[in-house]
């Protein structure tokens, strides 16, 4: 009988057999983990694994100040480490791959979900690289001519994607990709501001978006369609004056077309990237050749204990017009790695994960948030499978403090092999950025995938990257060291003072502001703006508030935007909370809010109802449906014990909660592509639920 739901009797004899069970029970659960940690020293004591280490750092001094406050990464000889010269251009990193790989598999996709996955070589690659963009110039797009030179790209992660973009910088053109999310308004604004005259979409669904809005696409004279656009659609585009063409025929147009290639240099503009940001009007970053190839020399740089090399496998899935994915793919390319591709959207990322089985992949916070909660779940009915799990993470933990990373380890098999296997079962390297991970739950992922999570922090304005961890920095909790080590520089940071929010330099906290080789040139055409974030001394002002930890690390503690005031006086900084209840695996997404007029918080939340149902009904038969009311109480319970468990002040754990209807998501205009919540679109959508929940509530906690 399971000694945690037995009924308990008043009878004594019944009593001393349930004794006798648990005495039983428990010297059996205690004689199997003796006999697991025996066998897991043994075999650690006598397997040779390499240790993960990087060469020429330090991990408990990883920068160092050069000037009044500005700190920079410690490295020396980048290049002898690599064992090669990172490329200068973006073109160069795929170029590479070619050289070193051209027969070798590059990119890949799946007709369908049962499909196995095909793909095309280096050398296939880089042939319809040339093709496309001399097709591209032939069509009249021309290099350093403004206006003349941008090449939009609205459509979906694929290898057209890919080709496209370096088809445009082979011929030094522009690309300049955009976000479904922004909305057909904004994009049509931002096109008819950057008189883009040719637009590659990925399907007919792409240009009925662009259609949609208000403002008209008025400068684009041609579309380029990745799939064949329906008859309706090309009707559509005729009647608003547009030459419409497929993806094949700009190839053959190039094939006939022979153009000698015209490579950029690395300070010629190579992208246009619109910020992810949740408020106002896109802003469109310039980043030159050389601000994208440093950032991703940086990368890989802090990748250097891995080794990445030619059987590289990497799995692309956000959207490319995201900064964050094509580091990850120019950090395959270069090492003549191949990249697959998410077959059709996040419903079937798992399965193609499982069929790629990638070795370098990103995962976005709240995907890695799901994964943790679902293991935390699978062990909370048995004492013995928590008991298993938390030796597991013990002795794993030990192993990569002397920088050994595996997955066929006794506690990988006994525990962990399921959770590994959901991910390929061959992941070395787990990227992942656009929010902070809590540190707990990084930890016990990198036990348990058996990999290393590469956490970092930046910017579009930055080109995704002011900071990252190091392969093999054991330390959780932060988002490593300056990004640094490249031969063609790195970035430095300060912080200033936030007097507002009590943070002081001299404290070692304050508002980051970095400067550095792979900063933008500023946003296109928006002076005003630009001189908002960039500074005369050319340091971009994030919004976030960060400080210094022990060796040289930095961690991102605040942010100067999304703060509110309570009634009481209290500052509260909402993403920081959400990270914290967000370690309840009941919870998938989670909005908080307070205001000046209120002493507590509230929030809109979207359970975990596959595993809500089975804990409110005590691990029972789960019912059809659950109450609001039901999921409410034991929503505001479990938020009570984690703020209790995360040291929350009870003025931070919401008091009132309105069950969302569905989930955030970048297709219902709450989230970016980046999964960062658009906050204040969701107050004005959510304005009346969140009113109410103060109604009849004493403005007095």
């Amino acid at each position: 009988m399971d000694p945690d739901h037995h009924s308990h009797s008043h009878s004594h004899s019944h009593s001393s057999e349930h004794a006798d069970g648990d005495c039983s029970c428990c010297f059996t659960q205690v004689a199997v983990a003796i006999l697991c940690a025996l066998a897991a020293v043994i075999w650690y004591r006598y397997k040779d694994y390499p240790r993960l280490r990087p060469l020429g750092l330090d991990y408990d001094h990883q920068t160092v100040q050069v000037e009044n406050g500005v700190r920079k990464r410690k490295i020396a000889k980048p290049s002898e480490s690599l064992g090669f010269e990172c490329p200068r251009t973006i073109y160069g990193y795929m170029n590479r791959g070619a050289e070193i790989n051209g027969n070798g598999p590059c990119l890949g996709f799946r007709r369908d979900a049962t499909s196995p996955y095909e793909w095309i070589t280096y050398k296939q690659t880089m042939d319809r690289i040339k093709n496309f963009g001399a097709g591209l110039v032939h069509l009249g797009v021309k290099s350093k001519s403004g206006s003349e030179s941008f090449v939009g790209i609205f459509a979906r992660t694929s290898p057209e994607w890919v080709i496209a973009e370096y088809g445009t910088y082979a011929y030094n053109l522009v690309a300049v990709p955009f976000y479904d999310s922004i909305g057909p308004d904004a994009c049509q604004s931002a096109i008819n501001r950057l008189e883009v005259k040719l637009l590659i979409c990925g399907d007919s669904n792409n240009l009925e978006t662009m259609l949609a809005g208000k403002h008209g696409l008025k400068s684009v004279k041609v579309v380029v369609f990745v799939d064949a656009p329906t008859d309706a659609v090309r009707a559509k585009a005729k009647q608003n004056g547009l030459k419409v063409l497929t993806f094949e025929e700009v190839e053959n147009l190039g094939k006939v077309h022979k153009i000698p290639l015209n490579l950029p240099q690395p300070e010629d503009l190579a992208i246009l990237m619109f910020t992810s940001g949740t408020t106002g009007e896109p802003k469109a970053a310039m980043l030159t050749h050389r601000a994208v190839a440093v950032a991703v020399a940086n990368v890989i740089i802090g990748l250097l204990p891995v080794r990445l090399n030619t059987n590289t496998t990497g799995i692309a899935y956000l959207p490319l017009a995201h900064i964050m994915e094509r580091i990850q793919e120019m950090a395959t390319f270069v090492y003549g790695g191949k990249q697959g591709f998410n077959s059709n959207g996040i419903p079937l990322l798992i399965e193609d994960i499982k069929e790629l089985r990638p070795d370098l992949v990103v995962l976005v916070p709240r995907i890695l948030n799901r994964i943790y909660g679902k293991m935390l779940e699978a062990v909370r009915t048995s004492k013995f499978k928590q008991a298993m799990l938390k030796m597991a993470i013990f002795f794993k933990s030990l192993e990569m403090k002397m920088g050994i990373y595996r997955r066929d380890s006794i506690w990988d098999r006994l525990v962990f092999k399921k959770l590994q296997d959901t991910i390929g079962g061959r992941v070395r390297v787990c990227a992942t950025g656009s929010a902070p991970l809590d540190a707990g739950m990084t930890n016990v992922m990198r036990a348990a995938l058996g990999c290393y999570i590469y956490e970092v922090y930046g910017q579009t304005e930055t080109a995704g990257i002011l900071t990252g961890t190091f392969g093999g920095d054991c330390l959780a909790g932060h988002v490593g060291a300056p990004a640094g080590g490249a031969d063609q520089g790195g970035i430095e940071i300060k912080l200033i003072d936030v007097p507002d929010l009590g943070y002081f330099a001299k404290d070692g906290k304050g508002e980051i502001c970095a400067r550095g080789a792979h900063l933008m040139e500023g946003y296109y055409g928006m002076p005003e703006e630009t001189a908002k974030v960039l500074d005369q001394d050319g340091f971009v002002h994030t919004g976030d508030v960060g400080q210094w930890i022990e060796g040289g690390r930095l961690k991102v503690i605040d942010r100067k935007k999304h703060i509110f005031k309570l009634s009481q006086g209290e500052y509260l900084a909402p993403e920081k909370l959400e990270t914290e209840l967000l370690t309840s695996p009941l919870v998938n997404q989670i909005f908080i809010d307070g205001n000046s007029l209120h002493p507590f918080t509230v929030a809109l939340v979207y359970p975990n109802y596959d595993l809500l149902q089975p804990v409110q009904n005590g691990g029972g038969d789960v019912p059809d449906k659950l109450t609001a009311a039901e999921v409410e109480k034991t929503l505001l319970a479990e938020f009570k014990v984690v703020g209790k468990s995360r040291y929350l002040k009870s003025y931070e754990i919401p008091k009132k909660i309105y069950i969302l209807p569905e989930p955030f998501s970048s297709e219902n205009g709450f989230m970016t592509p980046t999964q960062k919540v658009k906050r204040e679109t969701v107050r004005m959508a959510f304005k009346k639920q969140l009113t109410d929940m103060y109604k009849g509530v004493s403005l007095v906690d």
